[in-house]
């Protein structure tokens, strides 16, 4: 099926991969080109999302993937307008919106692993909101759990309670645990755990970001 290049626009680049939106057959969809040295990972963009997908879990529909002449491959998904990270539409929320709306974040990550399924980047835009509906993104990095899953489970656990380390704090993330432990049951006194796997990760971001940029790292960005 022929992608429409000539009428591609450039709207995000990060470690070598590029993101196109264009217009196609399928409506307007998202191109996401890989370096040569990630060929591979088109095709696992492809499985991933159709595990999701499988699994009844919100993910862009994915359509193909397909290699460049220069040795590049891409993975072609519907393209999802008003996206913004799950962070900023929380800061952009009432007290009491915040609260419903970490419990559904942290609901639908109990539903991923209770599928038997995590994501090895959960980062705050690998989960964003599109006309008020969460997506997983990234579905590359999606898999199924190797045994024990317990550490994926709480490596997710931490990649979503880092940013509430900036913007919500303690408060919003127990209310977030109590929603995941009702949906994928987990120890109770595993919070204090995945909490701190979440500040190590805060102060590791910040810390890159600081020594790369010389600029204070925001979750809203």
């Amino acid at each position: 099926m022929p992608i429409f290049w000539e009428k591609r626009k450039l709207v995000l680049e990060r470690k070598g991969r590029h993101f196109w939106k264009c217009p196609s057959p399928f409506g307007v969809v998202c191109v996401k080109v890989y370096p040569e040295g990630e060929k591979e990972r088109a095709s696992q963009a492809f499985l991933g999302a159709s595990l999701l997908l499988h699994s009844g879990l919100p993910t862009p529909l994915p359509h193909f993937v397909g290699s460049l002449p220069c040795g590049r491959s891409f993975f072609v998904a519907q393209w999802l307008e008003d996206v913004m990270p799950w962070t900023r539409r929380l800061a952009s929320l009432s007290c009491k919106e915040q609260s419903d709306f970490v419990e559904n974040c942290f609901s639908l990550v109990g539903e991923l692993h209770k599928k038997g399924l995590y994501h090895r980047d959960l980062s705050h835009w690998n989960l964003v909101v599109s006309k008020e509906k969460l997506y997983f993104l990234d579905p590359e990095e999606v898999s199924s759990f190797p045994f024990p899953s317990l550490r994926f489970r709480l490596k997710n656990l931490g990649q979503l309670f880092a940013p509430l380390h900036e913007l919500g704090g303690l408060f919003l993330a127990k209310k977030g645990f109590e929603a995941y432990r009702r949906r994928c049951p987990i120890s109770k006194g595993l919070f204090w755990l995945a909490w701190f796997l979440g500040w190590e990760r805060y102060c590791r971001i910040r810390r890159r970001f600081y020594q790369t940029t010389g600029k204070r790292y925001s979750f809203l960005l």
